[in-house]
């Protein structure tokens, strides 16, 4: 194997101009012989499908059947779909006709791909909100009902009418689930180790203040890992 990459989001067209860019060599490939289980399908479709686990290989010329052997013997399917060649273009054949003619380079980023700068302005309702008047606020004297309607928000409440309804020790990984701590812990099979992952934001801190929102919400996922 001389080298290997996911197909990625972008399915067939992805795997083969990343791995053309990085390799410095061009790529032919024949889209019929990709592996589809609709008939029918466009060149422009079977390029962007993508299919979970589906991996792009590189072997050394002469050596395929070694590797599909190996596939075969996990019960696995692969094909030679394609060969590497001396340009820098990836070509895309389909029904004897070229599909697409492309530098690489051009398609990455990094290279020779458009990379763009969104425009941005301050949301309308920024200065409204900034300007609010605490003082404005009507105080009600039935703190009992305040509570309780706190209480039973979804923000406050108990979330695990979510998380039960998930499995949560999907491959017996799971060492802290969802509602005993401040973070998920699982482990790392085969070894002393673990992995801690935490999300977390307040909606309400993003929409009065977007840059200081984003801020908190990064620092309170980080010390929850801690």
């Amino acid at each position: 194997v001389i080298g290997m990459q996911d197909m990625g989001a972008a399915g067939i067209a992805c795997s083969t101009s990343e791995m053309t860019a990085k390799g410095g060599q061009g790529m032919k490939i024949d889209l019929d012989k990709v592996p589809a289980r609709e008939d029918g399908m466009t060149a422009y479709e079977l390029l962007l499908s993508e299919s979970q686990e589906r991996m792009l290989i590189v072997a050394e010329k002469g050596r395929e059947q070694e590797i599909i052997d190996v596939y075969e013997k996990w019960d696995l399917h692969g094909v030679v779909i394609g060969e590497v060649v001396d340009t820098e273009n990836v070509t895309y054949w389909k029904d004897g006709e070229v599909k697409g003619d492309i530098p690489a380079d051009h398609l990455v980023l990094g290279g020779g791909a458009p990379q763009y700068i969104r425009e941005t302005k301050k949301p309308s309702y920024l200065d409204e909100v900034q300007n609010f008047d605490i003082d404005s606020l009507n105080h009600h004297d039935n703190y009992t009902e305040t509570l309780t309607r706190l209480l039973g928000s979804p923000n406050i409440a108990s979330k695990r009418w979510v998380h039960e309804q998930y499995d949560t020790m999907v491959r017996t990984n799971t060492v802290t689930g969802p509602g005993a701590s401040d973070s998920g812990v699982i482990r790392i099979k085969g070894t002393k180790k673990g992995l801690v992952a935490k999300t977390d934001c307040n909606g309400r801190y993003v929409y009065l203040n977007p840059r200081k929102g984003g801020q908190i919400a990064v620092a309170e996922s980080a010390r929850n890992v801690v």
